[in-house]
């Protein structure tokens, strides 16, 4: 749903996104995203590709299949140029 969307349905916060107070007034709309490389390894480890995908399949679900993650997980292996294992990733 576009910002207008949820707009008209007066959704949207007038003020600062303020997810735990009490007195909150609606919705802040924004994107995300987060990484951590947790490894044992004594040596410096390296990210060798990303990867994106904006599955849009459901205003708040996504694709039951997973199809907006798998397309990132390809595009991930294509960016780091390793081929996926033989018996797939999923």
């Amino acid at each position: 749903m576009p910002i207008n969307g949820f707009h008209s349905l007066e959704s949207l916060s007038p003020t600062l996104c303020q997810p735990f107070a009490r007195d909150r007034r609606g919705i802040t709309i924004g994107e995300a995203a987060g990484l951590m490389l947790l490894t044992r390894e004594p040596q410096p480890i390296a990210l060798l590709g990303v990867g994106e995908s904006s599955d849009a399949y459901h205003i708040s679900a996504p694709h039951p299949q997973g199809e907006g993650a798998i397309r990132a997980i390809e595009q991930a292996l294509r960016d780091a140029d390793i081929a996926p294992p033989a018996g797939g990733l999923y």
